[in-house]
């Protein structure tokens, strides 16, 4: 599946830019073939990014518009300001062997990281916004993100949360197979 409609804060392409937006086409093309049963058409994240450094708590994050369009933006600003770079991960998940902190890794793989932890967020509201929608397609992937959670001691209401078990699933999935085996 190809990205399209990208939103480019400042209009300006670098190998940063390029890098992320190569990254952003093959996590979803590697999810896309991984659950074949998500409506191709429907999850087309526009990218949004900023090489200026960001004054709000928000930074990076993923979001969904009224009409259901999901969007990623990326504050690339620190990118890259040496060879190596941490990739830090919220307190609850950092130690964790799989989606956890990586240290001292190359910028690339960094943004590799911040990348698969905002498609994973992508995946998550489309997953979310048509469940609530009723969109009948989708529930062989709700199935699975609900067995995979229940694999991991889930409470229906920890699926949910914005880093919670449904996140986490889609985000295991792509640091396993893209991010930490590199």
């Amino acid at each position: 599946m190809q990205i399209s409609e990208y939103e480019i804060t400042p209009k300006k392409e670098s190998e940063i830019t390029k890098l992320a937006l190569t990254y952003v086409d093959e996590y979803v093309k590697f999810l896309t073939e991984k659950f074949p049963y998500i409506p191709n058409k429907k999850l087309k994240p526009k990218l949004k990014y900023s090489f200026t450094p960001i004054k709000t708590s928000l930074k990076s994050h993923t979001g969904i518009e009224n009409n259901g369009e999901i969007y990623i933006f990326l504050d690339l600003s620190l990118f890259p300001t040496r060879t190596k770079l941490a990739h830090v991960e919220y307190a609850s998940i950092a130690s964790d062997s799989v989606i956890g902190t990586l240290n001292f890794v190359s910028w690339k793989k960094s943004l590799a990281a911040l990348v698969a932890h905002e498609v994973a967020h992508a995946y998550q509201m489309f997953l979310v916004y048509n469940v609530k929608n009723n969109d009948r397609k989708l529930e062989k992937l709700y199935e699975d993100a609900l067995k995979w959670s229940k694999q991991r001691s889930a409470t229906p209401n920890t699926i949910f949360r914005s880093h919670g078990l449904l996140w986490k699933f889609f985000y295991s999935e792509l640091r396993k197979y893209k991010v930490n085996n590199w």
